[in-house]
């Protein structure tokens, strides 16, 4: 899809008056926009249409939780998912992260701020931050086996591009570009997702990730499992198989 196209997003949402509040704020910013109430709703609406470019999803719901639907949505495909919740403890934030979110918002909230957490996430998604895209080539990085083209945020191995959502894509391109090095989870949750220096950081969202990232990669190399490694007790490191960064 390219960025002249009107972005679609799916909001579910118990609460009218929150989809009708971000509605109005997407649809000036010509997104197109789809609404559900409950989880049964918003499962119907993913798979009878199937292309949203994002959703934004709240923790909970009338009928199931939020993250039900969520890990529902990372197990089938990669549309980005911001999560919606009054829970702002750092366990449910984590919760969040875990069954796969690219982002999470605490009630109550500002509607320019998830408009532009949502803008965000849709960029990078598609490439429409860079001003160059046609340059692309210039700054690709090839290391092991895979070829990383930054400029469009595209992976590919052995010539089969691998779809990976942003946080995804954002941890591989971290490892990647610093081969060779050990990162504990903590040092990843700081440099990958930004967490805050002085908040208690739980390892297994990075965990999830990774998993996550070994399948993506496997499917298309015998050698998926073997890029990513891990050091117990130390962290994750990204294995050059070829000594080749370029």
């Amino acid at each position: 899809m390219t960025h002249h196209l009107k972005k679609r997003i799916l909001l579910v949402d118990g609460d009218n008056r929150v989809r009708t509040l971000l509605r109005n704020y997407l649809e000036k910013e010509n997104f197109i926009v789809d609404e559900a109430a409950s989880g049964i709703q918003a499962i119907r609406e993913y798979y009878v249409h199937g292309n949203f470019d994002l959703i934004v999803l709240d923790y909970e719901l009338p009928d199931m939780s939020g993250l039900e639907i969520c890990k529902y949505v990372k197990d089938s495909g990669d549309v980005p998912v911001v999560i919606l919740s009054a829970r702002a403890e750092e366990g449910d934030r984590i919760e969040g992260f875990q069954a796969g979110a690219d982002d999470y918002v605490v009630k109550p909230f500002s509607p320019r701020e998830v408009l532009l957490r949502i803008q965000s996430i849709v960029a990078r998604m598609t490439g429409t931050h860079i001003s160059h895209v046609n340059d692309s080539s210039s700054n690709e990085i090839l290391i092991s086996g895979i070829l990383i083209q930054p400029s469009a945020r595209r992976i590919r191995v052995q010539g089969n591009e691998i779809h990976l959502t942003p946080k995804e894509y954002d941890l591989l391109y971290f490892l990647a570009t610093n081969p060779e090095k050990v990162f504990s989870r903590e040092e990843l949750l700081r440099e990958v997702w930004k967490w805050p220096v002085k908040e208690t950081c739980d390892g297994r969202t990075v965990d999830t990730h990774i998993k996550r990232l070994r399948e993506k990669l496997t499917f298309h190399s015998a050698e998926g499992n073997e890029f990513i490694q891990t050091l117990w007790g130390h962290g994750y490191m990204f294995r050059c198989l070829e000594q080749s960064l370029s």
